[in-house]
């Protein structure tokens, strides 16, 4: 496409300007026809020099295909042209709109049959696929009346990952405690939860469950029960993906905090020799990934999450829980994560039940951060505020309590305070089975 130089508008000026001062000056009429017509007759020519030249580019870039969220990364381009005079170009490369820069757009000089190479920083903050189009360059002709404007493909995929999914350190359990919670009912059999292995002699600190009074009579001295638990226990973790996550916290979204937490327990997990597997639901079940423990595991949970976001649909629980009766045969530990709300309790309850007809279950509500936060004011908006608050906050508290009767383990916590009580019921849990 072929759009006006800034010169011509300068040209159009002076012609008009040159007109009035002849038209001022008494000159003929013919004189100031004369000079538009010469004006005319260079923008034609113009033009046509410029339509007659047949511009051949080619644009390849060059870039990390994979970047971390809020890091600045560089992306470069490498554009070739054969023109048949060299060129002062005028880029601007299309990124995403998600997608901060301030070095664009960019001027450089492209010789006869040669290659430019050009790179420039940008920022990405959310996570997600994101798309590069073209590349738009400009440059004007030789009387620089005219400028010829092109959109060069130039198509791109940048995978931007959450901050949590590089966070491969070991220290993943330091400051993590595994204090008594409340609320963690005790999920094994009386004298172990795994096969029977063998027998050993009495230890100081075993527990007296395990004790085997029948072999400790016939050979005289305490005998200990050992036993052969399962380390590939299935965990299936079921993260909600309704439009309750979609609350923010400190400028970030609660799936956000939910991710973060999840990816941190799939590690936990995997390290101590669990499997490790998800389903992603909101009014219907919109993502599974089998159990697994083998390598590369953990890449292709963080591979199905690192894209998605909560959508403006209602939970269905009944409809994610019955994906995953039908998909897990094995018994595993199923932590289904959510934001509760007061009348979920009727309806969660007999679907618990159903779940843990074959798994252990725990259930995580993640406090939304407003029925926390109280208002100051004194002013009456403010009091109706908190009143309705507190209204909330005990029909909250009283659904709480008929789920924790439940058999299961339940966790209820703050956006700040998700990953570590999160990860300290799951260790609990792990503490449990083998005593």
């Amino acid at each position: 496409m072929i759009i006006p130089d800034k010169n011509q508008w300068y040209g159009w000026a002076a012609l008009a300007l040159a007109q009035t001062l002849l038209v001022w000056s008494g000159a003929p009429p013919a004189l100031n026809w004369t000079l538009l017509a010469a004006w005319l007759v260079l923008l034609l020519a113009s033009a046509a020099l410029l339509w007659r030249e047949k511009p051949a580019f080619t644009v390849s870039r060059d870039y990390g295909a994979v970047q971390q969220s809020g890091q600045r990364f560089t992306m470069q381009f490498t554009l070739h042209g054969t023109m048949p005079r060299p060129l002062a170009l005028h880029l601007f490369d299309h990124y995403p709109p998600q997608a901060e820069s301030s070095a664009m757009p960019q001027r450089a000089p492209l010789g006869t049959d040669e290659r430019l190479t050009l790179a420039y920083p940008l920022t990405i903050h959310q996570r997600g696929r994101f798309h590069f189009t073209a590349l738009q360059l400009r440059y004007p002709d030789r009387f620089q009346l005219w400028q010829r404007d092109l959109a060069l493909p130039a198509p791109a995929e940048v995978r931007v990952y959450p901050r949590f999914a590089h966070d491969h350190a070991d220290s993943a359990f330091s400051g993590i405690r595994t204090p008594q919670l409340g609320h963690v009912h005790p999920l094994y059999k009386r004298g172990g939860n795994g096969d029977f292995s063998h027998l050993r002699d009495y230890q100081d600190g075993d527990s007296i469950n395990r004790l085997d009074h029948k072999a400790s009579a016939r050979l005289g001295k305490w005998q200990v029960r050992e036993y052969d638990y399962e380390h590939e226990q299935p965990v299936i973790l079921m993260l909600d993906a309704s439009r309750r996550l979609q609350s923010r916290y400190k400028g970030q979204a609660l799936f956000d905090e939910q991710l973060a937490a999840a990816t941190r327990l799939a590690r936990a997990a995997l390290k101590s020799g669990d499997e490790i597997g998800l389903q992603l639901y909101s009014d219907t079940p919109k993502s599974w990934l089998p159990a697994s423990r083998h390598g590369g595991q953990y890449r292709r949970l963080v591979e199905t999450l690192f894209d998605r976001h909560a959508d403006d649909k209602p939970p269905d629980y009944a409809a994610a829980i019955h994906d995953v009766w039908c998909r897990e045969r094995r018994r595993a530990l199923i932590i289904l994560m959510t934001v509760l709300e007061p009348h979920d309790g009727e309806r969660l309850r007999p679907l618990l039940r159903l779940l843990q007809q074959r798994h252990h279950v725990m259930l995580v509500n993640i406090r939304p951060p407003w029925l926390e936060d109280g208002n100051d004011s004194e002013t009456r908006d403010a009091a109706l505020e908190n009143a309705a608050r507190d209204v909330y906050a005990n029909a909250f508290a009283a659904a709480e309590a008929r789920l924790k009767q439940e058999k299961l383990i339940f966790v209820s916590a703050r956006a700040e305070n998700l990953r570590p009580q999160l990860l300290n019921a799951y260790l609990a849990y792990k503490n449990h089975l083998r005593h």
